[in-house]
């Protein structure tokens, strides 16, 4: 019978000679035998035993959950379905995190900062935030928001502020959908402009250069918001976006 020592074990397998260590003591495997010079051998029987167990902790097993079942008759059926169901689920989330990945480099790449250009938008489906979760117009009361219990998270990614330019008031909303809205915003040409800001003041700097800038004449409204996906990328300044359209929204 052919063996081979710890550090050819670890080699092969691609673990470090801690882990192997830590895995005896766990009593997970045991060489096969002790040469006189203290070398702890192992034969294909252990070498296989590690690469269950290496590939049930890839698979998501604890140590003890490995060890239990190797004390135990050899029905794993259930453990393994239960596995599937949480991989096919980490899939998911992955997936969703990938969508959302496409769609910040998607908007990255195409943002031109501090600068006035026309854009198409699609249509889009405004919600107003409740005023007993707002503590002004614009800041959110999170005391109040934490005690809500279904409350659509959407309200944290992106919120809209459509600013009144007749008497300057501003309704805070963030983005839902068709079946549920208060707000539409029509699709068409909007004036655009993307910008840094660490401030309220800069914020309004901003957005008073941008009606200067603007091509439509005495706009009845102006849309405000965050841009989330673009603005973690940024320590101390939030990235906003001002928009402007000739016509009414709907």
């Amino acid at each position: 019978m052919t063996y081979v020592t710890s550090g050819e074990v670890c080699k092969l397998l691609n673990i470090t000679k801690y882990t192997l260590r830590h895995y005896i003591e766990q009593d997970l495997v045991r060489p096969a035998k002790v040469a006189q010079n203290g070398y702890q051998l192992f034969d294909e029987k252990e070498i296989y035993t590690l690469y269950q167990i290496l590939f049930l902790k890839k698979a998501g097993f604890s140590l003890k959950d490995i060890s239990e079942s190797f004390s135990k008759e050899p029905d794993m059926t259930l453990s393994y379905q239960g596995m599937l169901d949480q991989v096919e689920k980490q899939l998911q989330e992955l997936s969703e995190v990938k969508q959302r990945l496409e769609h910040m480099l998607s908007i990255q790449n195409n943002l031109q900062l501090h600068q006035t250009t026309t854009q198409d938008r699609p249509i889009r489906y405004l919600k107003q935030i409740p005023d007993h979760l707002l503590k002004t117009e614009t800041e959110l009361d999170f005391k109040q928001i934490v005690q809500q219990k279904d409350l659509d998270l959407s309200l944290f990614e992106e919120r809209y502020y459509v600013i009144n330019l007749q008497d300057d008031s501003t309704i805070s909303y963030y983005v839902s959908n068709e079946q549920d809205y208060d707000v539409r915003l029509d699709a068409g040409s909007y004036a655009v402009k993307s910008f840094l800001a660490e401030d309220e003041e800069k914020v309004i700097e901003e957005i008073e250069a941008f009606l200067h800038e603007a091509p439509f004449d005495q706009p009845s409204y102006m849309i405000l918001y965050e841009n989330v996906p673009v603005s973690v990328t940024y320590q101390d300044s939030m990235v906003y976006t001002v928009e402007q359209r000739a016509e009414n929204r709907t």
